[in-house]
This record gives structure tokens, sequence and C-alpha cells, in this order.
């Protein structure tokens, strides 16, 4: 019996090495981000989180908007580069790209605080900002970039070693600043940056020497196309015109937010949605790096049914492991809150269920989205994400405007403006995959997942730390269950 439990063991880590190593490198990414959000409801006031808030909606337009479509382009046919030998040759263009964006992101925030053209926040007219906004455009979208490079080239350990090292240095770093400097948003996410640069001084190391010296020879009688052509423009145009969408549905209503209700309150939604995105984050990131590569890797084969069937393998796989994880979340909310913030945020458990309402239909979404991403028909992903844009826009000015506005209006529309994302996106995804994506599956999975909603009907602020725990152990093993019973994963 013995033997027959080894056996089987030695098979499990054997095939599934990969997952495990990512998996345990989240674990210490979801360790530290506990920590770091323990710490910034400790150490920095209500209004400097706030303002944190902000900086990073400012900032994120740019990374969002023009980065990220690049970025997408990128990884679409990074194997192509490395197969050919033109991974350096692009590598260098890429530079160029980042840190044209990073001048870019320098020329804007000056005219801005010359013309006061976006007057939200006096902060984003600093020169503090503005040199922060060059450095993290510049330095943080590289070391994304190349971190992104080790896990698509599926070495997993190259990636969860610098992911952590960059985090638990970047909270060091940016603890021992607030304490010793100034609680300020601009010392905290100085030193979440230093962490990243660090990291990414080691990552370059080590990309030279794992990957660079093992490219094959490049061809050199055949003339290495430029990646900045019409169809690149083509691929990115409709990325920037949907992350613009986005990045409004994400970060840019925070801007409003802040003018109609000031930054206490960003603080407490900001908190409260953030936890409900970490914790969702931590699951799309495991997700995400265990599934895309192979998705990505089969999109090199000529044949588009192959890709098709791999999206519906990732499909049904990630919403299988999505849905009962965010019920699971949301049932142990009272404990998440006991453990991750202070003792002055404990009473907005309503901002972070609702966040995880939000988060399950993001990250759904963001699954379909990527069908229409390997299918290269990017232009379908417009109107879904700029309906709904436009949708919380209006929604908010008008809640403001007949005296509606309130932290239960502005969580309701954000639902309504992601479910009609999940929407559009779902008849765009059918439409471009000629066939039904099959749903009796997923009702299933949502009816029994009901059971680990529980606990959010019972327990309250006050209730025992014990009693938390313990039924965080029973809804885990039940969710265990439902991995195992509608994923193979264990």
């Amino acid at each position: 019996m013995s033997i027959h439990i080894g056996i089987d063991m030695k098979k499990f880590l054997s095939k599934n090495s990969d997952f495990i190593v990512l998996s345990l490198g989240r674990l210490l990414q979801a360790v530290g981000a506990v920590i770091s959000i323990r710490f910034m409801t400790e150490v920095l006031p209500p209004e400097q989180i706030g303002l944190q808030y902000v900086i990073y909606a400012a900032i994120l337009w740019f990374s969002l908007v023009l980065v990220n479509p690049f970025g997408m382009f990128i990884n679409r046919y990074l194997y192509e580069w490395k197969e050919k030998g033109e991974l350096v040759t692009h590598l260098k263009k890429i530079n160029y790209y980042f840190l044209g964006v990073a001048s870019l992101s320098v020329l804007l925030f000056m005219l801005n605080r010359q013309f006061a053209v976006l007057t939200i926040n006096a902060e984003i007219q600093s020169l503090n900002f503005i040199v922060y906004a060059f450095v993290y455009l510049y330095l943080s979208t590289w070391y994304q970039t190349l971190t992104s490079f080790f896990n698509i080239f599926k070495m997993q350990k190259v990636f969860v070693f610098l992911t952590n090292l960059s985090q638990y240095l970047g909270l060091l770093i940016a603890v021992s600043l607030v304490t010793t400097v100034a609680a300020s948003a601009h010392m905290w996410l100085y030193g979440l940056l230093s962490g990243q640069i660090l990291s990414l001084c080691l990552g370059l190391y080590l990309f030279n020497k794992y990957v660079i010296k093992d490219l094959p020879a490049r061809d050199v009688s055949i003339e290495t196309k430029s990646i900045f052509n019409h169809k690149t423009f083509q691929f990115c145009y409709p990325v920037a015109i949907t992350t613009f969408s986005i990045w409004f549905l994400a970060q840019g209503y925070r801007f409003i937010i802040e003018a109609f209700g000031g930054l206490s309150l960003l603080a407490s939604l900001g908190i409260g949605l953030g936890l409900a995105l970490n914790c969702a984050g931590v699951v799309e990131a495991i997700v995400s790096q265990f599934l895309y590569p192979t998705y990505y890797s089969s999109l090199k084969v000529d044949d588009p049914q192959s890709g098709r069937q791999a999206w519906l393998e990732l499909w049904q796989k990630s919403t299988s492991v999505y849905i009962p994880l965010i019920f699971f979340c949301v049932g142990n909310v009272f404990l998440i809150l006991r453990i991750l913030v202070s003792e002055s945020f404990l009473s907005i458990e309503n901002f972070v269920i609702f966040g995880f309402c939000v988060e399950l239909l993001r990250l759904m979404s963001n699954v379909l989205y990527i069908s229409l991403h390997g299918e290269l028909k990017t232009k379908m992903s417009i109107l879904p994400y700029g309906a709904a844009a436009i949708f919380l826009l209006i929604s908010l000015q008008l809640s403001h405007r007949f005296s509606y506005f309130s932290v239960q209006a502005v969580l309701a529309l954000l639902i309504m403006a992601q479910g009609l994302v999940l929407f559009l996106m779902f008849r765009n995804a059918v439409k471009t995959l000629q066939y039904k994506i099959p749903l009796s599956p997923l009702f299933s999975l949502v009816v029994k997942s009901l059971p680990l909603l529980a606990a959010v009907f019972v327990f309250h602020q006050t209730t025992p730390l014990w009693m938390l725990l313990a039924y965080a152990c029973v809804s885990g093993a039940y969710l265990l269950f439902l991995l195992r019973r509608f994923n193979n994963l264990f």
C-alpha cells in the first residue's frame, strides 16, 4: 500500500511540478500582500492611502493604454522571435518604445503642471509625482515585461523567485521609508518601486545567462522586419481603445470618487475593492501563469481549430477555479478583514463583498478577451468595454447631480458595468469561436458553490476568531472537493 502511495505522489509531483512552483510562489506573494496591506493601513493616514490610489490611477493610464497593447503583441510573437534568433533585435526596439512612453508621460504631466488641465488633485502637478511617473513607467514596465518572459518561456522557478524578491524587498524598503522619512504615499510608492528595480537588475543578468546565450543564430540573409509596422498598429490600436475603457472601469472612476467624496472615502472604497482585487489577483496569476503559456504555444500551429480548442479548455479550467474560490473568499470576508487590515477599517465588509462580485465578473471577462486576442480580432473588444465605461461615467455623474451619490450606488454601478462587459464579451466570443460555449457545467458549479457563502449571513465583525478559522477550514475542505470535482488539478 505504501509503495502505491509513493508512486502516485511521484507521478503527481512530476505532472504538476510547474503548477506547484507557481502555487507556492503565489502563496508567498499572497502572504506578502497580506503584510503589505496590514502595514499600509497601520502606518499611512487614510488621506495618504487615498492619494496613493489617485497617483496609481494617473500613471496606469499610460501602462494600460500605451504599454499593455504593445506587451500583448510581444507575447503573441515572442516564441517566434526566439526560434528565429530575432529576440535581441526586437528587445532593443522594445526598449526605445518603453523609454518613449515614459518620456511622453513627463511631457504631458509637465504641460499639465504649467496649464493645470487636470486639476482633480494638486499632487498630480508636483515635480515629485512627475519624476516617480517616469521611473515607474520605464523601469517597472521593464521589470514586469522581463518577468513575464521567464514565465512564457516556462522558467517558472526564476519567475517566482524574482516576483517574490521584488515584493518583499519593496515592502521592507517602503516600511523603512515611511517610518523613518515621512508617512506619505510617495515614500510608500518609492519603496515598492525600489524592490522592482533591484529585481530587474538580477533579472537582466539571469535573462542574459539562460535565454540570450542559448538563442539560435539569426539568418543574416533574411532581413528582420520592424515590429513598428501596419500589422502591429492594426493589432494594438483596438487593444489601446479597449484598455482605455478598462482603465476607466478599474482606475479612472477614482478621480470622480475623489472629486465628489474626498480622499478618505476613496481610501475606504479603495481598500475594500483592493482587498478583493489582491485576493482575486493571486488566483488569476496562478491560473494565467499555469494555463496561458500552453494556450499561447498552441497558437503557433497553423490549424486555427487547435487554438480554439485550447481556448475552450482554458475557459473550462479557469472558470472552474475562479467561481468556487471567489465564493470561498466572500464566505470568509470577516476573517480576511480581521487578518488584512487595521481595526479602523474592519467595517468595510460590504465594500469587500461587492469588490469580489466585480472581480469575478472581471476574471471571466478576461478569459473571454483572450479568445479575441488569440484570434487577432481585438476590434471586437472595443464595444463591450467602451459601452461599460460610458455607462459608468454617465451613471456616476447623474447619481451626483440628482443627489443619489453614495458608496452603495458606486459599488452597484461598478457591478452593473462589469456585468455589461461580461455579457457583451460572451456574445462576441461565441460569434468568433463559431460554436457554443457549454454553460451547463458553469451553472452546476455555481449552484454547488453556493454553500461557501453561508457564513456571510451568519457571522459578523465581532465573531470570535476561532469560529472564523474553524469555518475557514471546513469551507476550505469543501472548496478542495469542488476543485477536484470540476477541475482535474489534484
